[in-house]
């Protein structure tokens, strides 16, 4: 199989786990539910641009729906890691669309001086929400002045696809550090839904390839890299959204 990012042949095994649940963030209604969850093979390709991918990943396996919840909500830690997010990100006036919003927790603190636009199959709540609207659905292509997507882009096979339909000047991306896993010997972290891994490199790349000019960083104690970026098209033109 050619690497999803780069598109080379030249891919290894790194990691065979058989008969693995397809999720993480299930909530099951009894335990003979729990019992029998789908499962799937977790069969992780290196390739030598450095972007780690399940060869065997079946996206028709997962079920992101009312009953799926991730949310790190409850932590006082992570709240306050948002707000850092929300600062830094220093947004106004803008249209924001969030890729994959959960619970829209994120895409509402950065509503309190712009518009959004969220897209979750797993949302639940009401469509409006202040400036915001949601969509109980997957992304679709919509017009924004920045695209935000946190913790979505490992769980799609075709990274380059997703990067490739967004319709903005500016984004922001973040994901799980692949180094970091590595690094602290956390290989709890290999699991099915996560189907794309990245380093700092190949996010880069991946951004590269299609057609942004930025720099990814981590952040969260390293745990995570985030990517921003301007969409530098073809040609190279940058595009002015101050």
């Amino acid at each position: 199989m050619n690497c999803p990012v780069c598109r080379s042949e030249k891919n290894s095994i790194f990691l065979e786990r058989k008969n693995v649940p397809v999720h993480q963030n299930l909530v099951c209604d009894t335990s003979l539910e729990a019992l029998w969850v789908t499962r799937g093979d977790l069969i992780l390709m290196m390739c030598e641009c450095g972007f780690l991918f399940n060869e065997s990943f079946d996206e028709s396996l997962l079920s992101y729906g009312e009953k799926y919840n991730n949310s790190q909500m409850a932590s006082p830690v992570f709240q306050d890691y948002l707000d850092t997010l929300v600062d830094h990100l220093d947004l106004q006036d803008k249209t924001i669309v969030e890729i994959g919003c959960g619970q829209g927790d994120f895409l509402k603190k950065l509503c309190v001086r712009n518009r959004g636009i969220g897209f979750d199959p797993s949302y639940v709540g009401d469509e409006k929400w202040g400036r915001c609207r949601f969509v109980k659905g997957y992304y679709k292509p919509t017009p924004a002045d920045v695209v935000v997507c946190r913790h979505v882009i490992e769980h799609t096979s075709r990274p380059m696809g997703l990067l490739n339909s967004i319709d903005a000047p500016k984004v922001f991306f973040e994901t799980p550090n692949l180094n970091w896993i590595l690094d602290n010997n956390t290989y709890w972290d290999f699991f099915y839904e996560h189907c794309s891994y990245f380093t700092k490199a190949t996010l880069e790349l991946s951004f590269q390839l299609a057609g942004y000019e930025g720099e990814a960083q981590e952040s969260f104690g390293g745990q995570y890299l985030w990517f921003e970026g301007r969409y530098m098209g073809s040609g190279g033109e940058g595009c002015d959204i101050s």
